[in-house]
């Protein structure tokens, strides 16, 4: 009986190697080739046995290769635990976060009426909202403002007559009041002997209105603040008036030029101490006049000349 045997060889077996290059026949063949039937085609690759020669033969077949499957990759399970963890807290305090929202504009609200308290001072409107309206709170903010009264309320949030809604029992709205509030009063310092200058201008700075007068003076220094209307320690609010009183210094006086021309040198000198006037330099120059007299004068008789001046003179010599 007879059977196909399909078997892969690493090198193909054909006819012409076996037979026709090496000149041999069935007979020669050992016996395990004995009874194959070789076939010339590539493609061919079985051959027909005779099972008579495959008696006590062991053919062992070709062993396959153990492919390795490497084992699937599974996250760590400490990064695994942090992921989850982190979720659970993202969830639940979003779910917080949500249900908080919804107790507190999702449920029943009442509508409110905001109150017009700009009409009224700081402590009517105070006393109102405590009194009246038990879903008001309030905050104060104080600014300066000129045309409006002091301690009154000039403007608020929200606006008068605006609707509000109140959420839940216990639900409240915050009122925030503006109010006029006039500056701290200013303490004066002792003002005499201060440059006036600077003083006027730190008290207009803050609202107080200043009258200057400026006076002669022989012993406070031109600038100076010689007296004022306040004295030291005084309090003085925005829109009071204050008076100064600054040095002119000493008050300048002016003589006429006297007539020294003609005269004897120690006459002029004596003319000139009359008028206030002192002797400058004394130039000596020849002359046909007899010595001594006065030849020539630095300020022409009857030229106003301001008291204390010096006066140069030319004389005989």
């Amino acid at each position: 009986m007879k059977f196909n045997f399909f078997k892969k060889r690493k090198k193909h077996i054909t006819t012409t190697d076996l037979i026709f290059e090496n000149s041999i026949t069935d007979t020669d063949l050992p016996e395990i080739y004995r009874g194959v039937q070789i076939y010339e085609s590539e493609s061919d690759r079985f051959c027909t046995f005779d099972e008579n020669y495959f008696i006590g033969e062991d053919y062992p077949s070709e062993p396959k290769k153990k492919i390795t499957v490497p084992p699937p990759k599974t996250p760590p399970t400490f990064f695994v635990g942090i992921f989850c963890g982190a979720l659970s807290v993202l969830i639940l305090s979003g779910g917080i976060t949500f249900l908080s929202l919804f107790s507190k504009f999702g449920g029943i609200y009442r509508l409110v009426t905001v109150p017009d308290f700009t009409s009224m001072n700081e402590t009517e409107a105070i006393t109102l909202i405590k009194n009246n309206y038990d879903c008001f709170d309030y905050s104060i903010e104080y600014k300066e403002n000129p045309n409006a009264d002091d301690n009154a309320v000039i403007s608020q949030t929200p606006l008068p007559s605006t609707m509000r809604k109140l959420y839940g029992i216990n639900g409240r709205i915050c009122i925030n009041l503006t109010v006029n509030k006039p500056a701290d009063p200013i303490t004066l310092p002792n003002l005499v002997g201060q440059n006036a200058r600077d003083v006027i201008l730190e008290l207009k700075n803050a609202g107080i209105n200043v009258f200057l007068t400026e006076v002669y003076s022989d012993t406070v220094k031109l600038g100076k603040i010689i007296s004022s209307s306040h004295p030291s320690g005084s309090k003085l609010n925005k829109n009071d008036t204050i008076h100064i009183n600054a040095s002119l210094g000493k008050k300048t006086k002016y003589v006429d030029m006297p007539e020294l021309i003609g005269i004897s040198e120690s006459e002029a000198i004596a003319l000139l101490k009359k008028e206030k006037l002192n002797i400058g330099k004394v130039i000596y120059k020849s002359s046909p006049l007899p010595l001594g007299t006065v030849l020539e004068q630095s300020i022409k008789s009857g030229d106003a000349v301001r008291e204390g001046s010096k006066i140069t003179i030319s004389v005989s010599g």
